[in-house]
């Protein structure tokens, strides 16, 4: 895998035209990324043996959604890893990548919590990052994204790009940290996926409300990052701090 994610990030660095193709190449290296994180907490025993067999299934939806959307990038049409036929028994590798259903998925937690109390154990893990948020700490903030974006946007660049926006916001919008301080309000937890390994909330702060998506990691409820997020860390990565920040932060004229 580690070889594998390697020439992928050779490859991901050759297409400066494709941003189609770039971003499913680069959300395939994230997947990679975190399959090789949890295959080491398998290894070492870290954590429950079945609750990281249930991030593998979950993770392996993603890889299909990432294979799919290269395909269609390539003008290929979109199916995904291929699977045999209906005549054709399925190896246990191209088992693992087809969708999995409530009642083929394994147990995510291994514990008697009702729906209710993961839902608000998820509600309340958001809650967390966007009290941060709120109060400018976005290196604590950081600590809340999901191994996905984390393999995408180092910690360094992600704080240098929020504190170089609030910079620019101040600059131009006759702002104080006060006022960008923000105290945010999450709400309305609903599962998103059939395996229950990702919830939806709704997010209230200054502005129309949004949603966001929590995801299980090893026993914790995790912060997805936006694909607005992942396009910024992109260009940042190709263009540089400044540059970004002068492009999408700016208020006022």
């Amino acid at each position: 895998m580690e070889s594998t994610r390697s020439k992928l990030e050779t490859y991901a660095r050759m297409l400066v035209v494709d941003t189609d193709l770039k971003n499913a190449v680069e959300g395939l290296i994230a997947d990679i990324g975190q399959m090789i994180t949890l295959k080491k907490a398998m290894d070492s025993g870290a954590g429950e043996g079945m609750e990281v067999l249930a991030e593998m299934f979950s993770l392996a939806g993603s890889v299909n959604t990432h294979v799919r959307q290269a395909q269609d990038a390539c003008g290929l049409p979109a199916i995904g890893i291929p699977s045999k036929s209906g005549k054709e028994k399925a190896t246990t590798s191209e088992a693992v990548l087809e969708p999995q259903t409530i009642s083929t998925a394994p147990d995510a937690y291994g514990t008697d919590a009702s729906d209710e109390e993961l839902l608000e154990a998820a509600r309340l893990a958001v809650q967390t990052r966007q009290d941060r948020v709120g109060s400018l700490d976005y290196a604590s903030a950081y600590d809340m994204f999901a191994a996905a974006g984390k393999a995408l946007w180092p910690r360094k660049q992600y704080v240098a790009f929020t504190e170089g926006c609030d910079e620019r916001k101040m600059a131009t919008g006759d702002l104080d940290e006060d006022d960008l301080s923000t105290k945010y309000r999450v709400t309305d937890p609903r599962w998103a996926d059939p395996g229950k390994k990702r919830v939806t909330v709704t997010v209230a702060g200054a502005g129309k409300p949004w949603t966001i998506t929590a995801v299980h990691e090893l026993g914790e409820w995790k912060v997805l990052g936006s694909d607005a997020l992942r396009k910024t860390m992109v260009n940042v990565s190709k263009q540089g701090v400044e540059a970004v920040v002068a492009e999408e932060c700016t208020l006022g004229d």
